[in-house]
């Protein structure tokens, strides 16, 4: 049960996702049966909640694929939330930051910069696999601030033009965060919308990463 809410064999998902949500700091009553509590008679036990804003960061993944002395990194995408663009270019530092470290002799000192990853060399990436596959897209900034870290400062990222207000031109405004040593492929299917194939298509019409699928 959900506070006084019975939970029935015949009560959708939905109705008790509508009653597990509320406003944040608000408290909500759990009543539930587990095998082995609740002595012999298995009692039901009731536990108390107090619910919160929860965050479900966009970038799902980022590590290496295969051997990470070879440099290839691997970051899943699978949104354009409000911090896309801050967690792809987390990624992309600390990506940048590992190969970087596996390539140093010992007995070199790494001086950390402001957010403690050291990247002097980002040659040292030297491929990464951007995968969009099944990213259904999400918002316009988002994907304009994704596709920044991997355009040339200056490009046309998109244009956006409706009946009630003029168009408008989004541009890269900084310089791309990846190395242009470093080869970019982007992993799309036929899931892959909105958003996410700005990005696609942005790093595909300037030539800075090929894309794989369709």
């Amino acid at each position: 049960a959900i506070d006084d809410f019975d939970i029935l064999p015949t009560t959708s998902p939905d109705e008790v996702r509508n009653h597990l949500r509320g406003d944040p700091g608000t408290e909500v009553q759990v009543k539930f049966l587990r095998e082995g509590v609740g002595g012999k008679v298995n009692e039901p036990q009731t536990i108390t909640l107090k619910r919160a804003v929860v965050h479900i960061p966009d970038v799902k993944y980022f590590g290496y694929v295969g051997d990470p002395r070879d440099g290839i990194g691997y970051i899943d995408l699978s949104g354009f939330a409000n911090d896309a663009g801050r967690e792809v270019r987390f990624a992309i530092k600390a990506l940048q930051h590992g190969s970087e470290l596996m390539a140093m002799k010992d007995g070199d000192a790494p001086k950390p910069n402001e957010d403690g990853l050291f990247v002097h060399d980002p040659t040292k990436l030297k491929g990464l696999v951007l995968d969009l596959r099944s990213n259904p897209g999400g918002l316009l900034t988002s994907a304009v601030d994704v596709a920044t870290l991997f355009v040339p400062n200056g490009s046309d990222i998109v244009s956006a033009k409706g009946r009630g207000f003029p168009e408008i031109l989004y541009r890269s405004k900084t310089d791309p965060l990846l190395s242009p040593n470093t080869r970019l492929a982007v992993l799309v299917n036929d899931q892959t919308a909105s958003a996410a194939e700005i990005v696609s298509g942005a790093i595909q019409d300037l030539d800075v990463g090929v894309v794989v699928g369709k």
